[in-house]
């Protein structure tokens, strides 16, 4: 038999098929890549603004603290576009140690002057939003004797 140089049409059809294939796997890889991509960044860009909103967070605990002595304090801003809002609930409340005085020999107690908040802190950047909690700690600028 004389057998030609060509390719039939059925070896053709499976190198398309598998031509396809390939392409089409490359392109799903892409797209999820592209997708991955776009979310790392606007989570960056929400990521970035942590910091600064913590700082921000704690001055507010310490300006409301020092005026007034509640448990639960709110509030929201927004940095760098990213809307911020946080919640601060006190878990706990220390004095500092007691101190002996040896011109009246009695040890002196102090109220309260420690705090620590649980915050839970939400930010909202375009469609994505996430919370984060975290404690810090709080305390009064000066010492109050207990009477």
């Amino acid at each position: 038999m004389n057998r030609s140089l060509c390719f039939t049409l059925i070896e053709v059809l499976v190198a398309a098929m598998i031509l396809f294939m390939v392409v089409s796997t490359a392109l799903m890889s892409y797209q999820t890549a592209l997708k991955g991509s776009v979310s790392a960044g606007n989570f960056l860009e929400m990521a970035q603004v942590i910091d600064p909103a913590r700082k921000h967070i704690k001055e507010q605990l310490n300006d409301e603290l020092n005026s007034s002595n509640e448990s639960q304090y709110q509030g929201s801003f927004a940095v760098a576009g990213v809307e911020v809002s946080w919640q601060a609930k006190r878990i706990k409340a220390a004095a500092p140690p007691e101190r002996f005085d040896p011109d009246e020999l009695t040890f002196s107690q102090y109220k309260d002057r420690f705090f620590l908040y649980q915050v839970e802190l939400t930010l909202t950047h375009q469609k994505l939003s996430r919370t984060f909690s975290y404690d810090e700690l709080i305390w009064l600028e000066r010492v109050e004797v207990a009477s």
